[in-house]
């Protein structure tokens, strides 16, 4: 006889019954996750929550330096000068131009 797979998680015992071979299936435990852990918090998200509780107004104080740095309006008068003042770059920057050319 061949032998058969059984699904994940699972095991056979033979069980001796006359001299016919059968097979009793049992489930194992669970097999372990192993993404998921429910109760493992690594170090860094222990500070944060921390830093969270020790400062409550930590997270408006960086909204607020996001918005003076990144939330701008644009202005499009800029943006076409600065269109207009682009310089190509060549493809490959290190090289060298031979003398004489470019000058």
């Amino acid at each position: 006889m061949g032998a058969r797979a059984l699904p994940l998680g699972y095991t056979a015992l033979r069980l001796r019954r006359r001299k016919i071979g059968a097979f009793l299936v049992i489930p194992l435990a669970a097999p372990m996750p192993l993404f998921r852990r429910p109760h493992y918090r690594s170090d860094t998200t222990v500070f944060l929550d921390d830093l969270k509780a020790k400062h409550p107004n930590l997270e408006a104080q960086q909204r607020h330096g996001r918005a003076l740095l990144w939330d701008r309006t644009q202005n499009p008068e800029w943006r076409e000068q600065f269109a207009q003042a682009r310089v190509a770059q060549p493809a490959y920057v290190y090289q060298t131009s031979p003398r004489g050319a470019g000058e």
